[in-house]
């Protein structure tokens, strides 16, 4: 009895010149808000992405892993000023945006981390699991760039004395290269996209986009690149020819959401007119599949596989690439960031985290927010899409490439055929050989 009282009189000490509730510390189910999987501070979020059947969080102090039912994987903690993330299955890389230090992530535990010998303006990450960044006023370089494999071997370097990079991507091959790069030249502002091959040290080719500022570059095949500029989306061909697919001005571009391996949208404000934008879709080949004119302002645009999300302030109107609406899903307060994994939404609100399934969660949508503008093309091969009286299981994944599919099929059999046409260059291993590997740090 003397300990109980004890250790009572102890509990109660420390709750009254502390503060804190030694009883109630650990927060239960019931604390947690209705609708909510993982509780986080909002605020403190920079980033989330999918990953596996749940999503990765990027937030000010770690990177922390959520499956599909909310359970935390992991949570690597870091100590970057402004931490920025890529990735690509379960591959993360994570850079302080200038500053030196970086590192890659795979299956939740950190692989290997590292310091660059200068600040780091930008990084992407490609689908062999090989990375690349920027470095800024390095060595005499205004920009010096490298790309690195999985295990940290150097694939490649260059640098420029004039020009300034600040947007990168890499193919899905592993061994090509895309940066936009802007410069002044006899005091005029100039504006470029180079692609590398990385068996030369000298651009494949430049395409030169004066007046125009690149804030999305991708790889769409094995070669062909789209850019999203915010004077239009462009199309470069691999002999560095291009086509604008898509007009607009600086002025009307709202929103943009580049996939490169699902649908792709653009929010355009006609005239400058925010409360009527137009909602643009391209297929994965940037093909145009549909555009329509919504009447109130719109938040945020998302698409993951056959899905695009319209954000508004309180929900999330769900279309599918067959220029379907499937409904609007609603969490009952302010959307601050969504992201679509498989046949789920997740969204970010100043609560936490909230799963919704597209199918089963979606209410009708508000009929006045969507008119249509212009009729979907007729096309010949279209995405394999789910029927709307099935729902889809959860744990269906479709962030691969859907070999059924006709689309993902034609792109995959067409950058086959290029890369066996490419010369010989650096080996990219593929990372899933290493998956039974220990990871360099816990």
């Amino acid at each position: 009895m003397l300990i109980v009282f004890l250790l009572a009189a102890a509990v109660t000490f420390i709750s009254r010149y502390t503060g804190l509730d030694l009883f109630t510390a650990k927060k239960t189910t019931s604390d947690i808000p209705d609708g909510v999987i993982y509780q986080v501070d909002s605020d403190n979020v920079k980033e989330i992405a999918p990953y596996d059947n749940g999503v990765v969080m990027l937030t000010n102090s770690a990177v922390q892993y959520i499956d599909s039912s909310g359970r935390e994987i992991d949570t690597n903690k870091h100590t970057f000023a402004s931490p920025e993330m890529q990735v690509n299955g379960k591959t993360v890389f994570v850079y302080d945006k200038g500053g030196s230090g970086y590192r890659v992530e795979k299956n939740a535990s950190v692989y290997s981390e590292q310091a660059a010998s200068g600040a780091i303006t930008c990084g992407a990450i490609g689908k062999k699991d090989n990375y690349a960044f920027s470095l800024d006023n390095h060595e005499g370089y205004q920009s010096h760039i490298f790309v690195y494999s999985f295990r940290g071997q150097k694939l490649f370097e260059w640098g420029s004395a004039t020009d300034y990079c600040f947007r990168m991507a890499l193919s899905d091959s592993g061994n090509k290269l895309a940066v936009a790069v802007i410069g002044v030249d006899n005091a005029e502002y100039y504006s470029k996209v180079m692609v590398f091959n990385f068996n030369s040290g000298q651009p494949a080719y430049t395409v030169d986009l004066a007046g125009k500022t690149v804030f999305d570059i991708d790889f769409i095949t094995g070669r062909r690149i789209a850019v999203y500029t915010d004077n239009g989306v462009f199309l470069i061909e691999n002999d560095g020819e291009y086509q604008c697919i898509s007009e607009y001005t600086a002025a009307e571009i709202m929103q943009a959401f580049v996939s490169s391996n699902g649908l792709s949208c653009t929010a355009v404000a006609p005239y400058g007119n925010e409360q009527a934008p137009v909602i643009t879709v391209f297929d994965q080949r940037h093909k145009l599949l549909y555009s329509h004119q919504y009447n109130e302002l719109i938040s945020g645009l998302v698409s993951g596989g056959s899905y695009v999300g319209v954000v508004m302030f309180d929900r999330v109107q769900i279309l599918n690439s067959d220029d379907k609406v499937l409904g609007d899903i609603l969490p009952g307060e302010g959307c601050e960031r969504c992201v679509i994994v498989n046949h789920s939404l997740y969204i970010l609100t100043g609560t936490g985290l909230h799963r919704y399934s597209i199918y089963s969660d979606t209410e009708k949508a508000v009929t006045m927010a969507r008119e249509t503008t212009t009729a979907a093309p007729d096309t010949t091969t279209e995405p394999t899409t789910v029927s709307e009286t099935e729902e889809p299981t959860d744990d269906t994944d479709t962030s691969e490439t859907d070999p059924t599919d006709p689309i993902s099929s034609d792109i995959e059999e067409e950058t086959e055929l290029q890369e066996e046409n490419d010369e010989a260059e650096p080996e990219v291993r593929d990372p899933d050989d290493l998956s039974d590997e220990e990871p360099l740090f816990g």
